[in-house]
């Protein structure tokens, strides 16, 4: 049995770089779908005040919305990194601050029954690419430290889910990027962290998955290594793929 979640589309999810007073919707988008707003997260910050306040929470807790596909625990180890620094999507560079400002937030949530997934595992912070793009390869930028905010969250019994990145990191696996990695997934995120709980995918629609490997290539793929969640932004185009899909 598998579960195909489809990415909800709001309005400006994507953030303004450098813009003082994001809108509504751009503040719901970059919570709920994107991530963060802001290098470092002051305690003036609108995010560090709604995870006080318990608005976003309450607010999907009203909607029946039981799982929050934030909080984005990769570092802000590459001020250059196209898709997260340049949109402002984590909290620090600092694997500690990130931590505990991940803590509050998942924290914030449980309080209202809504779950959380931190992402994007083993870290996408330090790429010089974009994997919605395309290939995306972190060998020579990537380091354990990024891992640190996954290690401190999961011992503190706070994850409920994690969702991977389509990125490529020949020390972890020479051949696959981490969602399509037995290595990554196995062996690091269950072995060695230990982590036992949801495993969900970035979309697998995303230029490093298709271009490379192809959108049914992939799927087959997760199915064999016993993925049961993974996520794509769900067209008419993607549904008639899916449905030539050979799965066992």
């Amino acid at each position: 049995m598998w579960l195909l979640l489809s990415a909800l589309l709001i309005s400006g999810c994507v953030g303004k770089p450098h813009a003082m007073e994001p809108g509504l919707d751009e503040k719901i988008g970059q919570m709920l779908m994107v991530g963060f707003r802001g290098m470092t997260v002051s305690e003036s910050h609108f995010i560090a005040e709604d995870i006080r306040q318990r608005r976003l929470a309450a607010t999907l807790a009203d909607l029946g919305i039981g799982l929050n596909m934030a909080p984005v625990v990769d570092l802000c180890s590459n001020p250059d990194n196209p898709v997260i620094a340049k949109y402002e999507r984590c909290f620090s560079a600092d694997p500690n601050q990130v931590s505990a400002q991940a803590a509050a937030y998942i924290d914030a949530h449980h309080q209202l029954g809504v779950l959380t997934t931190l992402k994007h595992f083993p870290g996408h912070g330090s790429s010089r690419s974009d994997s919605h793009q395309g290939f995306t390869d972190i060998t020579t930028t990537w380091s354990e430290t990024e891992l640190i905010p996954y290690r401190c969250l999961i011992a503190g019994g706070r994850v409920d889910a994690i969702m991977t990145a389509h990125v490529f990191n020949a020390r972890l696996d020479d051949c696959y990027p981490a969602t399509l990695s037995k290595n990554v997934i196995t062996g690091l995120l269950r072995g060695e962290l230990g982590f036992d709980g949801v495993v969900i995918s970035d979309d697998m629609q995303m230029g490093a998955i298709v271009d490379h490997f192809g959108f049914e290539t992939a799927i087959v793929r997760l199915w064999r290594r016993g993925w049961i969640c993974w996520c794509s932004v769900t067209t008419w185009t993607t549904m008639k793929k899916l449905s030539r899909v050979p799965l066992p």
